[in-house]
């Protein structure tokens, strides 16, 4: 704890005064523990850095669709597919497709890594298709295989900002709207995607 306030006065965060004269001390002193969990990401800890982990949050996303037991894939979507809004047959339950998106939403939290598919899928949110269903299908197959993937925080960093960008212009059929994404780093920790 003296580490703690010394550090806390070194940065200004804190100035302690003395105890006024007739007046008590407060204090509590509660430690839960090292974090495992936060916002269903496991938490693991090495001296390395930290790594949030939806791996048990990913598990119960893929037990609660049947998915559990399929075969994963490499790559979270073709890259050379091309959807519509008007190819295929519309689903009989639209609400599933919403709710599964939902949760793939969740996952983006700590999965950059489908970021990208997640967002295309949600374009067709209105009146989604077989084809829809079939990609998203195959993205749970990609997170089926890569359900050790997260974020690394590293422990020693520098300061170097560095952010990147990419658009496909034009490349949405229906409107002909362009598709923008960017990450940003500091050092080697990615911290903010789109």
């Amino acid at each position: 704890m003296t580490a703690e306030i010394k550090a806390l006065e070194s940065n200004n965060t804190w100035t302690l005064v003395p105890l006024l004269v007739g007046k008590q001390c407060i204090s509590c002193r509660c430690f839960l523990g090292s974090l495992k969990y936060f916002l269903g990401l496991g938490i693991a800890k090495s001296s390395k850095g930290i790594v949030p982990t939806p791996r048990k949050y990913a598990l119960s996303l893929l037990e609660d669709t049947g998915f559990l037991g399929c075969k994963p894939s490499s790559l979270p979507m073709d890259p050379n597919l091309k959807l519509s809004m008007l190819n295929g047959e519309l689903l009989l339950d639209p609400l599933m497709y919403r709710r599964l998106l939902g949760s793939l939403m969740y996952l983006t939290i700590s999965r950059p890594d489908i970021t990208f598919d997640v967002n295309k899928l949600s374009q067709y949110m209105q009146n989604p298709r077989k084809p829809h269903l079939y990609v998203m299908h195959h993205l749970l197959q990609y997170i089926k295989g890569t359900l050790g993937q997260g974020l690394h925080f590293p422990t020693s960093n520098s300061f170097n900002l560095s952010a990147y960008a990419d658009a496909d212009w034009g490349g949405w059929l229906d409107t002909r709207r362009s598709t923008f994404g960017s990450c940003v780093f500091l050092g080697d920790a990615l911290i903010s995607w789109k």
